[in-house]
């Protein structure tokens, strides 16, 4: 009997959680279309022109409004090739949104800067994008929140790309966040800089540094 209860009482926890996380709201219709081609025409392997394989679809919702992506997705169609039945879909994809994300990169950025540069709780941030016309729960903007600061810190730990600018620039500048260094000839002769208290400036995306 207890078995029975235990049984009906997890049942029931999945059954909330499920309803928590599934979409209260249908989605927005599509107001704009675009079609994605890949820029690459010619298979890298054998030099092959590349045929359509399918079309995807996906819907994204950016700052301009909600967007049906087209996707032509090219293959090799040369069984003799290395790359042969590799698919490949458009570079530009990239720039529209994350995979499988819902919401723009742009949306994604802008939540970023007003977590970290004006220091909005996710309410005020939530509200703002619905002031905006964006269809968005709450729970999306806590999300794409841990995907901004996930992107940042994947492009801090580029060492590569660090290094390279480093040694363009000769010099380094040390700041604690919330502190804003003095700029001036003692800062870029590599002496010791002053630090006056503003208000953060970390990240400042632009998108992302």
């Amino acid at each position: 009997m207890k078995a029975g209860v235990a049984w009906k009482e997890r049942t029931e926890e999945k059954s909330n959680k499920r309803s928590i996380m599934a979409r209260r709201t249908r989605r927005p219709e599509a107001t704009q279309k675009i079609a994605l081609t890949p820029l690459k025409k010619q298979c890298e392997a054998c030099g092959q022109p590349l045929g359509v394989a399918y079309h995807g679809h996906r819907d994204v919702t950016t700052l301009s409004g909600q967007w049906h992506l087209t996707l032509v997705i090219h293959q090799c169609a040369q069984p003799d090739c290395p790359n042969y039945h590799q698919r490949r879909r458009p570079e530009e994809e990239g720039r529209w949104a994350l995979p499988h994300g819902e919401f723009g990169l742009e949306i994604i950025a802008l939540i970023g800067q007003w977590r970290f540069r004006e220091h909005r709780s996710v309410p005020e941030m939530h509200q703002a994008l619905q002031a905006r016309g964006i269809s968005i729960a709450q729970r999306s903007v806590t999300h794409l929140m841990h995907r901004y600061e996930e992107l940042v810190a994947l492009r801090i730990a580029d060492h590569d790309r660090i290094k390279v600018r480093l040694q363009k620039q000769g010099h380094v500048i040390l700041a604690l966040d919330g502190l804003q260094p003095d700029v001036g000839p003692r800062a870029s002769s590599g002496s010791s800089a002053t630090a006056s208290p503003k208000k953060s400036s970390w990240p400042a995306p632009g998108w992302i540094p």
